[in-house]
């Protein structure tokens, strides 16, 4: 329809099969089919039961039984380094830069994953084995089943990805291709930097995802090419048709877009009059007079050539750069002000340049008005053609798709491309005077022309950091690439500038004759991405990293001639500057824009210097501010020579005006070795300080240091809260230096050193060892470190670490500390190499600060489900991208949606996310009620809430939704394959506490106050089951009543499960400040109960090994996960109240248990539903005892005896401080009822040596069968 011809078929994985049969090449389709599926190979040997996978793990040694794919953001080199020693985890697929896919083995996979981080990996639906070594068992069958009759394709030009080049398919070689690709990587990014080297420049995806296009524009990144694709996702009509249409028509491809109107045109009715026709001229390229004396031009990029069958890659072809940059306008500048003055008989000349100056200006604006207008106009014909399409294809959209491969990609050839004229940056006058730092919130520093192409792009700065210098900036450099040391960009991965947008400087300056400005700006910018390797534990970009962003200073020194001066005997050096932050630190999503100036130049005792400042903005914000920059270009001699810093903080002693607050909880350990300054980079700060962090354990996300790779300290030999020349606290931490260290790699070519930002980042880090040291972090989960902002501090360089270096040695002198709300820390910083002082921080500051988990986690996604007891890293559970609300949803009156995020902000993320502005006070260090978080979250939507926000009102509704994963952890756990009775609890409670916080219970209090379940009775009516749909609750607040801080509110609740009566309870809720669990008084109980706990009994079993009598057989006790109970310690037949039998049981308290994560954030805290189900396992414990199941069929457990009323009451709390849970049960009632045998029983619950629960009336029945499918 469209009448797209093309030139060469790029597939991905089955892509490529797709291809060669959708292009003609395989005309037997049906053999095809019928030859794979007689194989077995997609049935039974590569899935399923994985048959030839599992013959060639026992040949090596290799258990399992199943297969999983990760799709993992990482670089490809950290990915290689945790697959060299894996025998069966492989790389499968490399789809783009950073983006991979690995599979294998599945336990081995998740271990590797969990090494790469699980932030940076999703679990795909993909349990096939392919592009693995594990196919070689099939190698034969698999080559023969794709050994198919071939034709010739004129034209076309098919691509294997198992080695990245073009191939004419014969029967011969495409087997061997498709053979190839199944047994080993396929490279998707190096196969499309091959089909653009060769000259494919347009690419139409026609797969179902659009995942290909996506890649394919992140590996070619801002080179010229034209990438769309025909289906999307998320679109079933014809939206994405008609704008890949529209984009492919703008690029110049020849579309029959005529013929696709006119075919959806026949399939419609009733449509819509024409509308206007809309003429766009294309202004002309401008054309001005040449300017005297003329300035070094960089050559224009040449226009898209037609594709040819081989052709050499972009950097072997000299004058493929964007072309001229915003200088090449200027030309040399007089200015009274400078050293240079303007000689008798320039005036002019400068005259003349600055007329022509301003004759350029004034042309480049009406031909970048005139390119608006055309793009206004473009923008509304776009807009009135999709509408017609739509509307004309809308009664039968099926009529109008393409059969195209699915997975694969088509490129076309650009030969109708239309020439448009690509804009140049005017000159933007430097100003004059002294440097000061902007203020917060000033208008960013403009870019010279909005949208112009960047004049550098990052495979150019790349070439630029080890490549010939003269490529890209033209001959006059020419000289300068022979020279070994040159002020260099960093090369990666150091490199954090993707692009220069402009640049206002005179090329070669600084060797020019006469007056010419050697000053000049570069305007650059820097993408902040989902898988930027820097990141830290909470998704930011570290300080260090930021300052060292703005590192195009480099380019704009070399830009100016400063190699064509140096003539590679110097090397240049950041020698100091002053630092300001401004907000927080950038995060994924943000677009780092940096104005960076040398301001300057100068000479000292033979040394070059150069003075310079930079901002840096997001989005129009200041987030960082460089004055009073200086660097040096020396010689190797006068680098040796350094003295260093010249400090002694002796001399500097801090003044009265910072605090000195003592730490949160006293460290008893003085020095950290390696293992435990990792355990806390690796986020378990209990096992680096030990006692009085044992809180940690249940953190969500505790505040780390950096991660492995930018970790830059290796232990902490001396840490000492007064120690120091001025007694307010010392730390020393050392790290050793190698010649392999990562940052030697791209900073710089041919003179390895390790950048100042760094050592910067190295302080940052050994004062964030400080204030977690200090205790400060133990009471704040989900806090973060960052700087102190609009507070400068100073930096200054004077020696240097390189790859003969052997020790870094970091000192923080204390100047100040506060316990908060916000902990900051004030401290000179001191670095040394070997002993020679070459870093100081002065005046430096670091804090932390309030943050949540799910402003990180959000961005990835979809949301995971935990589906056994296998433990789902958080950040995947908390996942939001890609998720999608089917259902109606309850709206507050501001528009305020109280969907899934909502709610999963109510767990784990900023309040206000949860239920508006009216919690936007809880933003900051203040803590507010929580839901539970997964794997203990147990609501999907509220789809009504009757009652005022805020209001506090009795009578106020809310209906919430629950739906019921078919594969869940509380299915999988509990042998009877039932919702067992503690979610069954929570599904019912958790709408109340929404509800309460809803109504604004916790807003009328300046205090923060915490949450707890108080009484409750109950009856279970139903069951629910994984084929179960979807449970409804009904929580209606029924009475309000309040004392000084102290809130009680009682809910009415009413559950049902596919509209089936499940479960009715009353209970009362109550809002506490935290004083009153200070003193935990529990529940009051006569002494002979108390010393029941001790009463010595010869029956003591031991669940930790579960043992198959209780474990194995049927019925049996829950899984590892949700089986609450340690060990039984007491059994008394005959014993209890009614001599019907007694028990007794106990579990040890784990910090780091799952439930203390999920239950709360912020407020750690065994669930009551929890204490409940140890209760009911106790009891099932009796009846596998008792023999209740002894002949009955198929033995199950009901979750709880139904039709039974249930009454609780809780006066306590379980938290990580606790040691031992222990229940004590009387058997209260036994029998036989039409179902199966049951018993009753009443039972209490102790945390130490406390009663907290007392639970009556818990009854469990065996039956036969397994539970009912619904």
């Amino acid at each position: 329809v469209l009448g797209l011809r093309p030139d060469a078929a790029i597939g991905y994985s089955s892509g490529e099969s797709t291809a060669l049969v959708a292009l003609g090449a395989w005309p037997d389709a049906s053999g095809l089919y019928e030859a794979t599926r007689e194989s077995g190979l997609f049935t039974t040997e590569l899935t399923g039961e994985l048959r030839a996978v599992r013959r060639y793990w026992r040949q090596r040694g290799v258990g399992g039984d199943r297969w999983s794919s990760y799709l993992v953001a990482a670089p490809l080199e950290a990915v290689r380094a945790e697959l060299a020693g894996e025998r069966a985890v492989h790389l499968m697929a490399v789809n783009a830069p950073g983006v991979c896919v690995v599979g294998g083995e599945s336990e081995a996979c998740a271990a590797v994953v969990a090494r790469l981080g699980v932030d940076r990996a999703i679990e795909l639906d993909y349990d096939m084995a392919a592009h693995a070594p594990e196919l070689a068992e099939v190698r034969e069958v698999w080559r023969e089943a794709h050994r198919r009759p071939t034709v010739d394709v004129p034209g076309v030009r098919f691509y294997s990805a198992a080695t990245g080049r073009a191939y004419r398919p014969t029967t011969e070689r495409a087997a061997e291709a498709l053979t190839a690709q199944g047994l080993g990587t396929i490279d998707f990014a190096a196969t499309i930097e091959r089909a653009w080297a060769d000259g494919v420049r347009v690419f139409v995806e026609h797969g179902p995802r659009k995942l290909c296009t996506g890649w394919i524009k992140r590996v070619l990144g801002d080179r010229e090419h034209v990438a769309v694709a025909l289906d999307t996702p998320d679109d079933a009509g014809l939206r994405n048709l008609c704008l890949a249409v529209g984009e492919l028509v703008v690029a110049g491809v020849p579309v029959r877009a005529d013929a696709l109107t006119a075919r959806l045109a026949e399939a419609a009715t009733g449509l819509p009059a024409p509308g206007p026709t809309v003429t766009v001229a294309v202004p002309p390229t401008p054309c001005l007079p040449p300017l005297e004396p003329a300035v070094t031009v960089l050559p224009r990029a040449p226009e898209l050539a037609p594709v040819a069958a081989e052709r050499p890659a972009p950097a072997e072809r000299p004058g493929a750069a964007v072309a001229a940059v915003s200088a090449a306008a200027v030309g040399p500048v007089a200015r009274p002000s400078d050293p240079g003055s303007p000689a008798p008989g320039w005036p002019e000349v400068a005259g003349t340049v600055a007329r022509q100056s301003r004759r350029a200006a004034l042309v480049h604006e009406e031909i970048m008005a005139a390119h608006a207008e055309a793009h206004r106009r473009f923008l509304d014909v776009s807009a009135l053609a999709v509408t017609a399409l739509t509307a004309g294809g809308r009664t039968d959209a099926g009529r109008a798709a393409v059969s195209l491969p699915a997975g694969g990609v088509v490129s076309v050839p650009p030969s109708a491309a239309l020439p448009v004229p690509t804009p140049c940056a005017p000159p933007v006058p430097v100003p004059r005077g002294p440097v000061s730092a902007p203020r917060p919130g000033t208008a960013p520093a403009p870019v010279p022309v909005p949208g112009a192409k960047p004049v550098f792009d990052r495979a150019q700065l790349e070439h630029l950091a080890s490549g010939e210098i003269s490529t890209l900036f033209g001959p006059r450099f020419a000289e300068q690439d022979r020279y070994a040391v040159q002020t260099r960009m960093p090369g990666p991965p150091m490199l954090f500038a993707d692009r220069v947008t402009a640049i206002d400087a005179v090329p070669a300056a600084l060797v020019l004759p006469g007056p010419v400005r050697t000053d000049g700006r570069i305007w650059t910018e820097t993408d902040v991405l989902t898988d930027s390797w820097y990141l830290d534990a909470t998704g930011r970009m570290p300080a260090g990293v930021l300052i060292e962003a703005g590192q195009a200073d480099l380019l704009l020194l070399s830009w100016l001639g400063a190699d064509l001066l140096n003539r590679g005997e110097r090397a240049y050096r950041l020698l100091g500057c002053e630092v300001t932050f401004h907000g927080g630190p950038p995060r994924p999503g943000d677009t780092l824009c940096f104005e960076i100036h040398v301001d300057g130049h100068a000479e000292a005792g033979g040394v070059r210097l150069a003075f310079f400042h930079y901002d840096c903005y997001v989005d129009g914000e200041l987030r960082l501010s460089v004055r009073e920059g200086q660097a040096g270009f020396f010689t190797p001699a006068e680098l040796a020579a350094g003295g260093g810093v010249r400090w002694d903080p002796a001399e500097h002693a801090p003044g009265d005006d910072l605090p000195f607050d003592p730490p949160a909880v006293r460290c008893e350990r003085t020095r950290f070795g390696t293992d435990r300054v990792r355990a806390l980079a690796q986020g378990s700060p209990a096992e680096c300080f030990g006692q009085g962090w044992e809180a940690t354990a249940a953190h969500v996300r505790t505040p780390l240091l950096d991660g492995e790779r930018l970790r830059l300290l290796d232990e902490v030999t001396v840490f000492d809260p007064v120690g120091g020349p001025w007694g307010r606290g010392y730390l020393r931490a050392e790290t050793a230096v190698s010649p392999d260290d990562w940052f030697f790699t791209g900073h710089f070519k041919n003179d390895p050193c390790m950048p100042g930002t760094l050592m910067l980042q190295g302080g940052l880090q050994a004062m964030a060892f400080y204030l977690t040291a200090s205790g400060h972090t133990v009471d704040r989960d989900g806090w973060r470190f960052e700087p102190v902002d609009n507070q400068p501090s100073r930096a200054k360089c004077r020696g240097q670490a390189t790859p003969e270096s052997r020790r870094i040695v970091y000192e923080v002198f204390v100047r100040g500390i506060s316990a908060g709300p916000v902990p900051t820390l004030h401290a000179d910083v001191l670095g040394s190499v070997d002993g020679r002082k070459a870093f100081l921080g002065r005046g430096m500051a670091l804090r932390l600060v309030p943050d949540w988990p799910l402003s990180q986690w959000r961005i990835s996604g979809p949301p995971a489900v935990q589906e056994d007891g296998a433990p789902v890293p958080p950040p995947r559970l908390g996942g939001l991208s890609g998720h999608r609300e089917d259902k109606a949803v309850a709206v507050a009156a501001d528009g305020f949606r109280f969907d899934y995020a909502s709610l999963l902000a109510c767990a784990w993320g900023r309040p206000s996310e949860a239920f508006g502005t009216m919690y936007e006070p809880f933003d900051g260090t203040r803590r507010v009620a929580r839901l539970p978080g997964p794997p203990y979250h147990f609501m999907s939507r509220i789809v009504s809430v009757d009652g005022v926000q805020g209001g506090m009102r009795e009578g106020s509704v809310v209906v919430a939704e629950y739906d019921v994963p078919q594969r869940a952890w509380y299915f999988e756990q509990n042998p009877s394959r039932c919702m067992p009775l503690a979610v069954l609890m929570e599904v019912a409670l958790q709408p109340c506490g929404w509800l309460a916080s809803y109504a604004g219970s916790a807003t009328t209090s300046e205090q923060d106050l915490l949450f707890r379940n108080l009484d409750g009775v109950k009856t279970v009516t139903g069951e629910v089951t994984a084929g179960t749909r979807t449970i409804r609750t009904r929580a209606e607040l029924t009475r309000v009543s309040r004392s000084g801080d102290m809130i009680i509110e009682s809910f009415r609740v009413v559950c049902t499960a596919d509209d089936a009566p499940l479960a009715e309870l009353t209970t009362v809720f109550g809002y506490f400040p935290r004083s009153a669990f200070d003193d935990q008084q529990g529940l009051p109980v006569p002494a002979e109960e108390r010393a029941r706990l001790d009463e010595p009994c010869d029956r003591v079993v031991d669940l930790t090994s579960r043992p198959a009598r209780y474990c194995a057989g049927e019925p049996r006790l829950p899984g590892r996960m949700l089986l609450m109970l340690d060990r039984v310690t007491g059994s008394w037949p005959a014993g209890g109240s009614a001599a019907l039998g007694r028990l007794r049981s106990e579990k040890d308290v784990r910090p780091d248990a799952w439930f203390f994560r999920a239950h709360f954030f912020q407020d750690p805290v065994q669930p009551g539903s929890l204490g409940v189900e140890a209760m009911c396992q106790l009891l099932q414990y009796h009846l596998i005892e008792g023999g209740a199941a002894d002949g009955i069929v198929h033995p199950r457990f009901d979750p709880v005896l139904p039709g039974r009323e249930t009454v609780w009451t809780y006066r306590g709390q379980i938290t990580p401080a606790n040691r031992l849970i222990r229940v004590d049960m009387d058997i209260v009632e036994t029998g036989t009822d039409a179902r199966g045998p049951y018993a009753v029983a009443d039972a209490t619950l102790w945390g130490d040596d406390t009663c907290i629960y007392r639970v009556r009336g818990l009854g469990m029945r065996v039956v036969s069968g397994p539970p009912p499918v619904r």
